[in-house]
């Protein structure tokens, strides 16, 4: 529409209007007085900020990030014989800052920068085999302070392969995808190979399939996070694996 306003200028995305949709935000820069000039640039940064331009670099394309909302970006080209595992700020490289294929305003904010980030595709072999493949929902979009800090996934990682350690498995292959985003954008954020999730207790009913629901014990965070099991997709010679896992941070012997 703001083609059809003459003589408007701007065209800056409005994302502090509370909708799906976007809107553009354009100004009549001759309709307004000196003194009118100071509010009018207030309201347009007050209904164009909390959006960052995400630059994906091998597709050469680029998507609007909205606070409070989330973009798939799965349409991708996938080299043969690999899988996409996430993405990373640098070309080339082997460990994802971003996991799965659905962006979020405060995955990428920050690793913004004035507003700008160019992420590019990390791929990983598509014949590795895990032994166990763990979903952990981080961050909810709409709070600062995450629910599970990267540190304590780490922690979680590190502590838990002491723990099969202790049980004489030191060789096992192990993947932890750290997810943010809402309580629906997280469901359908978990990857298909996922075999266990961590979560709130809610989201484990937007997860289907999956059984389970303890509450995570060994996990330093004030907030409740629960596990749960996809079991049909978990193979024989991990069940092992999951039920250890399940054990260790719920403190429930799996049955």
């Amino acid at each position: 529409v703001l083609t059809q306003c003459t003589p408007t200028v701007g065209g800056y995305l409005c994302v502090n209007n509370q909708t799906t949709k976007e809107r553009y935000v354009g100004i009549y820069e001759d309709r307004a007085t000196t003194e009118q000039q100071a509010f009018v640039d207030l309201f347009v940064e007050f209904v164009a900020e909390d959006t960052v331009e995400v630059t994906l670099g091998t597709a050469k394309t680029t998507v609007s990030v909205l606070k409070g909302n989330e973009v798939d970006v799965s349409a991708i080209e996938i080299p043969t014989g690999k899988r996409l595992a996430g993405f990373a700020t640098t070309e080339g490289a082997t460990e994802t800052q971003i996991v799965g294929t659905v962006l979020n305003y405060k995955a990428v904010i920050d690793l913004a920068t004035d507003g700008t980030v160019t992420l590019y595709p990390v791929f990983e072999d598509a014949s590795i085999k895990y032994d166990l493949i763990v979903a952990v929902w981080g961050n909810n979009p709409k709070s600062d302070a995450p629910y599970v800090t990267t540190e304590e996934l780490a922690k979680i990682e590190a502590d838990f392969r002491v723990y099969l350690a202790e049980k004489g498995i030191a060789d096992a292959t192990l993947r932890f995808d750290y997810i943010d985003g809402g309580t629906s954008a997280y469901a359908e954020s978990i990857a298909a190979d996922v075999m266990v999730v961590l979560s709130g207790k809610n989201v484990l009913t937007q997860c289907v399939s999956t059984t389970g629901g303890y509450k995570c014990v060994n996990i330093e965070t004030s907030s409740q996070r629960y596990v749960g099991v996809y079991q049909d997709r978990i193979s024989t010679e991990s069940q092992n694996i999951v039920n250890l896992f399940v054990e260790f941070v719920s403190g429930v012997t799996a049955e």
